[in-house]
């Protein structure tokens, strides 16, 4: 028999109005009763334990049976794009769907979408049309699950955050790595439908409105990459918007030092950089450890560069919500193929304190959690601000601005507050940029000590960011904190020689 918390809530509820009424019936000395009931409601909780178990912790409806009506796969033509990134109907925007085959009991497809939340009724069903052939599909009911914190948080944000971002799951029996359809969602079994995505399997696939329109609806080759996801770590980075501020060096810094900490990967997203910036992008992704592609914003608001980027500066809470969509693109591009995925900022460095290596820091973060299933290991922020700086050390190029500021607060937040954490892929369902939102039932967040580890955050001031934290850095002593220097000769070489290579140079001497 199951034990009691492991039920689910619909039958917690219906288990105690039972009990209820064996109460009653025992009172009435009913006995023939309550000895009839009392074994119908043992056989009712042994009928959950046999149950399968849940890969998650929304429970997902069976396959729908196809109503009478046939509708076809949309063509070219028919399908609506809100840009050349986010196809629409009604009031959704879809940029992306993937494979989810981490349930050993299940196979789900995660699409990748924001709603506009204008108007938008949230109780209303979503279908899965899972397309075979060009008539031939099997219809089921999607899952959705909201991005930010609170289911009503659509309702509170209605009047400052237009646009809210949804993992919707469809349930696909048949889906396999060799085995791939398309998928379509839409409101009703029968009615025409105006969006189709390819499901992916692999992240090298580009599918856009260009492609689309230039390749006659062709679905693009998909690229699956086979590695071992043990000791793997990919670093996903929200969408760049800088069109006028240079990063060239200040980028090439923070992916040399990532190189050196043993990330296997970078994926940034992209909206409008400078010339220096991109080429800095291209050329290690020509190397193969960087990878990123430009993004734009659904619905309605600005994709101009200047445009977009005052909307993103004075709406500071819709450019959050924005984020969080890509980090869960992000996060389903890479699940299977790396053990972590990490969500943090180009100021941001989690450095261990215990080795040298992020291996070397897991290892120790896994013994510290040994008795837990975690599905993020998280480390606390610290901070490093500009005005905590005095000097600069003759012993760095002067243009490496993390080598520089090694003068940080001596505050450490509690656990739990302004971390940054490392995914475990196997474990996370909705992911963003602090902790994840939702994860598989039966696994914890686990922080860790900051003797093992740390995030260095790199920042001017406090003043655009709403964080204690920040604020309370200033009621603690300043400290010189050299630890990043272990990276210092390989990361300073390597900076200098992609600069030259580059023929990019920087008013301090290289």
């Amino acid at each position: 028999m199951p034990h009691l918390l492991q039920l689910d809530r619909t039958r917690w509820s219906f288990a105690v109005r039972k009990l209820l009424v064996f109460r009653r019936a025992w009172k009435r000395n009913v006995g023939m009763m309550t000895l009839v009931a009392v074994f119908g409601f043992i056989s009712f909780l042994r009928a959950g334990s046999h149950r399968a178990p849940a890969a998650e912790t929304d429970y997902l409806r069976n396959v729908v049976r196809v109503p009478s009506c046939l509708v076809e796969m949309p063509k070219p033509a028919q399908i609506q794009w809100s840009n050349n990134d986010w196809q629409s109907f009604d009031r959704w925007f879809l940029y992306r769907a993937y494979l989810d085959l981490r349930s050993e009991t299940e196979v789900f497809v995660r699409i990748i979408a924001t709603v506009d939340a204008a108007g938008y009724n949230k109780t209303e069903s979503l279908y899965c049309f899972l397309w075979n052939s060009n008539t031939s599909y099997t219809l089921t009911t999607a899952s959705k699950m909201i991005i930010d914190w609170k289911e009503f948080s659509v309702q509170e944000y209605r009047s400052r955050h237009r646009y809210i971002g949804y993992v919707v799951t469809c349930p696909c029996e048949h889906c396999t790595d060799d085995i791939l359809p398309s998928i379509s969602l839409g409101y009703d079994k029968c009615s025409p439908l105006t969006n189709m995505l390819p499901i992916n399997s692999g992240q090298n696939e580009k599918y856009t409105k260009h492609t689309v329109e230039n390749n006659n609806l062709e679905l693009p080759q998909r690229v699956n990459e086979t590695r071992s996801r043990d000791g793997n770590y990919v670093i996903c980075v929200k969408g760049l918007n800088y069109p006028n501020v240079e990063l060239a060096f200040l980028l090439a810094e923070w992916i040399e030092v990532h190189k050196a900490l043993g990330a296997a990967k970078i994926y940034l997203y992209v909206y409008t950089v400078t010339p220096a910036t991109e080429k800095v992008l291209q050329y290690y992704q020509r190397q193969g450890f960087l990878d990123f592609t430009y993004i734009t914003l659904p619905g309605e608001q600005p994709n101009d560069g200047i445009n977009r980027f005052k909307y993103m500066k004075k709406y500071t809470g819709q450019k959050r919500l924005n984020e969080k969509v890509l980090y869960n693109d992000c996060f389903y591009r890479h699940i299977g193929q790396y053990e972590f995925i990490i969500n943090i900022d180009i100021d941001e460095i989690i450095v261990p304190k215990m080795g040298n290596t992020w291996q070397e820091m897991m290892s120790q973060a896994k013994k510290q959690s040994y008795h837990k299933k975690c599905s993020v290991y998280c480390f606390r922020s610290v901070y490093f601000l500009d005005v905590f700086h005095t000097r600069n050390h003759d012993e760095a190029p002067a243009y490496l601005h993390a080598m520089q500021h090694t003068n940080r607060s001596s505050f450490i937040p509690k656990k739990d507050f302004n971390t940054k954490c490392f995914y475990d892929s196997r474990y996370v369902l909705v992911s963003r940029n602090h902790y994840p939102h939702r994860n598989i039932r039966g696994t914890h967040h686990c922080s860790v000590q900051p003797d093992i580890g740390f995030l260095h955050h790199y920042r001017k001031t406090c003043a655009d960011i709403p964080s204690k934290a920040c604020r309370a850095s200033f009621s603690e002593p300043i400290v010189d904190d050299k630890s990043i220097w272990k990276y210092l000769t390989a990361v300073s070489s390597s900076v200098k020689t992609t600069m030259k290579d580059l023929n990019i140079t920087h008013s301090k001497p290289l």
